[in-house]
């Protein structure tokens, strides 16, 4: 609901350029020097595919030949709103997960741009010194909560971590795509003619309506998405004690992180945080079970300190720290595979 739509570039695809230049040239001189001169802004070309989603109902004859037609009508408006239902569900949980290389028929998500491990060291080095620091051809900045724990959970853990993404929606940043001729933001619905079946002389009809949706993701910026992968908030895995108050703090330090990166990027603004529920509510419960420290913690949010804490404020919202509000999105899940 908090996405940004446009069109494509062409029908099925979108070709876009990224700014990659990274410039940091200025020099001084002395009075008696001429000008300094650099290279041009660099920009690379890049195709994004779309995908496409389908369902539709169908309506028989002999199922509707003994209601009321008052109930038919209802039954319908039902099946047609529950058939829209899974194609917005479909069309969300692709956004966040989808993945060509093991759905070529689906668009790539956000977790397919985050999907490898971002070299820390190498890519804070490259950042502060004005130089572009992403080594992937496709790849977004992507934080490991494992790195540095006492005793780190690893792809052995099994599909039982969560993630925070960080998603800068508009044109400049993150948007959805939908194809370039389309009025209806890629959605089109057919409905079909009366259609004869016969059975042992005997004969009746159905009909169908089908729902169909072209939709994609397109990343123009990288630093408009980030993700802190590999979060786990079970007080044990695989009968191993894990230590929560570290996960906490883990998070916090990295969150802390992306607000940094998102603020040079001049994206500070309108960077919106999304997590599963079950993630939101295990972080509520760290806080209140006295599993997670925040000693080291300032808020500037009246009542925040307390949201959470034990005889505090259950707050509406949760606010993992002081700027960062987490948003619920209902298709992503706690049970993602480990990060790598």
């Amino acid at each position: 609901m908090d996405a940004t739509y446009m069109p494509t570039s062409e029908d099925t695809r979108h070709k876009g350029r990224r700014d990659e230049s990274f410039k940091d040239s200025a020099q001084t001189v002395a009075s008696d020097e001429g000008h300094v001169w650099s290279e041009g802004t660099h920009e690379n070309e890049y195709t994004v595919e779309l995908g496409l989603i389908d369902d539709g109902c169908k309506f028989d004859s002999l199922q509707e030949g003994n209601a009321p037609s008052r109930d038919v009508a209802e039954v319908r408006r039902k099946d047609i709103t529950n058939t829209i239902e899974s194609l917005n569900r479909k069309d969300a949980y692709l956004t966040v997960y989808g993945n060509q290389l093991t759905d070529p028929k689906a668009w790539n998500g956000l977790s397919y741009y985050t999907r490898k491990i971002t070299n820390r060291t190498n890519f804070e080095t490259a950042y502060y010194a004005g130089q572009n620091p992403f080594e992937g051809k496709d790849l977004c900045l992507t934080l490991d909560n494992q790195a540095g724990a006492t005793t780190a959970l690893t792809a052995a853990a099994g599909n039982i971590f969560g993630s925070i993404y960080a998603v800068v929606w508009g044109i400049e940043g993150v948007s959805k795509l939908y194809p370039k001729e389309s009025s209806s933001y890629g959605i089109e619905v057919e409905e079909s003619l009366k259609n004869l079946v016969v059975v042992n002389n005997k004969w009746h009809t159905y009909d169908l309506i089908a729902f169909r949706k072209a939709s994609g993701v397109n990343v123009a910026n990288r630093f408009g998405l980030i993700r802190v992968a590999n979060i786990n908030f079970d007080t044990t895995v695989g009968g191993v004690a894990h230590d929560c108050k570290e996960e906490y703090e883990r998070l916090c330090k990295n969150m802390a992180f992306v607000e940094e990166v998102v603020t040079k990027a001049g994206f500070a603004g309108g960077v919106k945080f999304y997590a599963p529920v079950p993630l939101i509510r295990q972080m509520r419960e760290a806080r209140a079970l006295g599993n997670a420290s925040q000693s080291q913690i300032f808020y500037s949010i009246g009542g925040v300190e307390q949201a959470g804490q034990v005889h505090g404020l259950m707050a509406k919202e949760f606010y993992l720290n002081d700027n960062y509000l987490i948003t619920p999105e209902f298709q992503m899940v706690r049970t993602e595979s480990f990060v790598s």
